[in-house]
């Protein structure tokens, strides 16, 4: 689940600066290429908070279990 993380984080670097860079390089196509790169940044930010909400639930759960087996 970490490299799942690591690469989306990664990902989501490499969407911004290809998104600067191509912003930059088509001035004609700028808003549209910025609109693009937010809404890919935006989908993978909240992938990986729902990756983080799922891990907190998991880890809740198991305490709760561990407190009723105790």
């Amino acid at each position: 689940m970490k490299n799942s993380k690591l690469l989306q984080v990664g990902l989501l670097v490499v969407i911004v600066i290809a998104g600067a860079t191509l912003a930059t390089s088509f001035p004609s196509a700028e808003r549209l290429i910025v609109r693009l790169t937010v809404i890919a940044g935006a989908a993978i930010v909240l992938n990986l908070w729902s990756m983080w909400r799922e891990g907190r639930v998991q880890k809740k759960q198991a305490a709760e279990a561990k407190d009723d087996a105790a």
